[in-house]
């Protein structure tokens, strides 16, 4: 399981509420087959557009104050336990805005703030779950934009990860950063020798170092994804037999002609005995000692 720094989840709700009525019209319905198509009308309807208008900017500062200490996920927002105090004084700042703005003149409008807050563990078994697999997908989008020279969508995901992988630990924050330095160098490259140098796409690839992306997505991966990951790498078997035979009459030919062999001998089983050696092994990668290079 990764390692997560505790936090807190924090649900923000915020409305504008009074000043604006909205009137919906049915106009018709069509059915065909087992589909069915319906269309409406809706009026919206402002008493005081500037009373409206001012309630949306206070409601915009508000929630903007309360998400600056804190880290957006797709579960919602999160706040370190090291930024709580922080999180605590922009709730309070926030909520003193729109009471004063509630409380002033003979507005329409009343600016709405509701913060729900759920501690998180740093062993948190279920929102690890959902945080690893959140970067998981963020690493296939890198991986996807790559393939497919979208240097937007690199960008995209790889400022997402970096923005999650802040409530993580720092060793799992640091194979994340490591991604995502590697996702953004590719874009630049794609960028320079693509879409401004017109080099041919398939030469470009080559030359991208993805490794840092493979490393984070298996390090995120499912336990059990990681097994069928490992079983999916596993070389060939290799019939030690078959190669014996191939030995022994380049031996026998060597020395037919007169020639030293310099092929070792070998202890040869007999021919209904076949061994068999898996050498998953020699390609198994030593990801510790693995070089990155970061930009």
């Amino acid at each position: 399981m990764i390692v997560m720094k505790p936090g807190i989840l924090v649900s923000l709700k915020t409305s504008v509420a009074g000043g604006v009525t909205y009137q919906r019209t049915d106009l018709d319905d069509q059915k065909v087959g087992s589909s069915e198509t319906r269309r409406w009308e809706t009026v919206k309807t402002v008493d005081n557009v500037d009373d409206f208008m001012r309630a949306g900017a206070v409601r915009g500062e508000a929630s903007a104050l309360i998400r600056k200490p804190c880290i957006k996920s797709a579960f919602g927002l999160i706040c370190l336990s090291a930024d709580e105090d922080e999180l605590e004084k922009a709730i309070n700042e926030a909520m003193r805005m729109c009471d004063n703005y509630n409380r002033s003149g003979t507005n329409l409008s009343n600016v709405r703030v509701n913060v729900l807050r759920g501690r998180i563990a740093d062993n948190d078994a279920e929102a690890a779950r959902g945080i690893a697999q959140e970067i998981t997908d963020l690493l296939e989008q890198m991986k996807t934009g790559v393939a497919n020279f979208d240097v937007r969508t690199i960008r995209e995901a790889a400022g997402k990860a970096r923005e999650v992988a802040r409530v993580l630990g720092n060793q799992e924050a640091e194979i994340v950063s490591n991604a995502v330095a590697a996702a953004r160098k590719a874009a630049r490259t794609i960028a320079k020798r693509i879409e401004k140098g017109g080099e041919e796409a398939l030469v470009v690839f080559r030359d991208l170092q993805l490794g840092p992306i493979d490393i984070a997505r298996f390090a995120f991966m499912d336990p059990e994804e990681q097994v069928k990951q490992d079983a999916s790498l596993a070389a060939p078997a290799i019939n030690i037999q078959r190669f014996s035979e191939i030995d022994a009459d380049q031996v026998h030919d060597a020395e037919q002609n007169g020639e030293s062999s310099s092929m070792p001998l070998l202890d040869f089983a007999p021919a209904d005995e076949t061994e068999t050696v898996n050498l998953s092994s020699l390609y198994a990668r030593d990801i510790d000692g693995l070089e990155t290079e970061v930009p």
